[in-house]
């Protein structure tokens, strides 16, 4: 509670006010400690209350989509993948990629549960992701790893099949998007 006081208070120095905020977030996002809500919570409209520490905003959007996606708030962490690629849009690929292997995860856990609402709505964010990842690498070519080029393909085959036309339409032509820049810059 001290350290969350000291992080909002006005008069300290902005760049300080963000480090420690970013400090708290990183301890609450540690595996060990796994408080991610709280998280969230403090990381809350950091990019307006740390404005003036502009190399603090990468790092907290960072934190923040690391606590969505242990929340499984997908769509909130794709929102946040959003605001990243506005801070940081050289170093995104990663980020995505990792995301998009979490939320394939989340896909087969809620396949597995029988929660065909949880597989469709997080189905609908991975395919919002991966065109967005695939803008990127085309933008960035070469940038996405050998393990990150796994992780999208084997995102499209954890699909399920039971999905909705219009997702497993996109996420076949997005992935043919991939299997041409593939193509185009080799490993």
């Amino acid at each position: 509670a001290a350290a969350e006081k000291a992080a909002n208070t006005s008069d300290a120095d902005p760049c300080l006010a963000a480090e420690i905020t970013l400090i708290l977030a990183g301890v609450l996002n540690h595996p060990t400690i796994s408080r991610y809500e709280e998280a969230v919570k403090i990381l809350e409209d950091f990019e307006k209350r740390h404005a003036g520490c502009a190399p603090a905003i990468a790092p907290a959007l960072r934190e923040r989509l690391s606590a969505l996606r242990q929340l499984k708030r997908m769509g909130e962490a794709r929102e946040a993948v959003e605001a990243y690629l506005k801070t940081d849009a050289e170093n995104a690929g990663p980020l995505m990629a990792r995301l998009l292997d979490a939320m394939r995860d989340e896909i087969g856990a809620a396949a597995d549960r029988g929660d065909a609402t949880a597989v469709k709505a997080t189905a609908d964010e991975a395919a919002k992701l991966a065109e967005r990842l695939l803008a990127w690498a085309t933008a960035h070519p070469g940038r996405l790893s050998a393990g990150d080029t796994l992780t999208v393909s084997v995102t499209f085959e954890a699909i399920p099949s039971g999905l909705c036309d219009l997702v497993a339409t996109r996420l076949t032509e997005i992935r043919g998007g991939y299997e041409r820049l593939f193509k185009q810059y080799p490993r």
